[in-house]
């Protein structure tokens, strides 16, 4: 019987693994060392989405100023190597972008460029002129930015970043999910650089979860009330000590022998009669 439900526990264990292992394993996935890894893209696939050239042509820039293209999308930010020509190319795969130009000591006009690359090279035009900087310091370094309306990533850069404005107002938006949200508008000099530090704050309990809470935490306390007002009730009526502190807040003549007659057992002396 021992060898029989042996055998039974281990054919069951063993099909166990085998349905764990047919669940952790999807189609088009390989298990290795027990961790389920997604397929390979097929070169058919790869091959159906070429990257599209683009094309930014600057003006306004002295001859030999490096510039660069910040790429960003709803997600992240990075750079394109700097260039010291009037244009600067490069390639991406299909979608949408915000093409932001940047160059020290010189902000574009305009601020970004969005592009939507599908199947044929895009080509920009964007002036610089003299402008100011805004050093940005997120943090959590993970919230969703907004500069002029246009989406920025910090995630790919150290924790702060400066860019390049061109003079007038700049407005910033930080958003963070379970944060209060910033929103602000900086003035932008040319020349001068501006530090801009940007901590959220998480957002406070609602309203109604306070009154709640308040509510649940008074009727907690007057349940204890209550306990304590039985207890002393009880005690009150049925411990001779508090029967006869209460007799000699009522003025009675001698209540300590009804006491010590009551504890040790033997009745109280009855009563004097009345006189007469």
């Amino acid at each position: 019987m021992r060898r029989g439900s042996r055998s039974i526990r281990s054919a069951a264990v063993a099909l166990f693994l085998v349905a764990v292992i047919a669940v952790g394993v999807g189609p088009g996935a390989k298990a290795i060392g027990g961790l389920s890894i997604p397929a390979p893209a097929s070169p058919t696939t790869a091959a159906s989405s070429p990257s599209i050239p683009f094309s930014v042509h600057e003006s306004g820039l002295p001859a030999g100023t490096l510039w660069t293209i910040a790429v960003s999308t709803n997600t992240s930010t990075r750079s394109t190597p700097p260039v010291s020509t009037p244009y600067l190319n490069g390639s991406l795969l299909p979608g949408m972008y915000w093409l932001i130009p940047q160059a020290a000591g010189y902000g574009s006009t305009p601020f970004s460029v969005l592009v939507r690359l599908s199947t044929q090279s895009v080509a920009a035009n964007v002036t610089f002129v003299p402008g100011g900087s805004v050093v940005l310091t997120v943090s959590p370094i993970t919230a969703s930015i907004r500069l002029d309306g246009t989406p920025f990533s910090l995630g790919l850069f150290p924790s702060n970043r400066t860019i390049a404005f061109a003079p007038g107002i700049a407005s910033v938006e930080v958003t963070s999910p379970g944060f209060l949200p910033y929103w602000n508008n900086v003035s932008v000099t040319a020349g001068v650089s501006i530090a801009l530090n940007v901590t959220l704050y998480p957002v406070p309990p609602a309203p109604g979860e306070a009154a709640v809470f308040a509510a649940s935490l008074g009727v907690v306390l007057i349940a204890a009330g209550l306990v304590l007002l039985a207890v002393a009730t009880y005690r009150l009526r049925h411990d001779p000590r508090q029967q006869a502190r209460s007799r000699i807040f009522r003025g009675d003549p001698d209540p300590i022998p009804w006491v010590r007659d009551e504890s040790s057992g033997r009745r109280p002396p009855p009563p004097s009669p009345p006189p007469g």
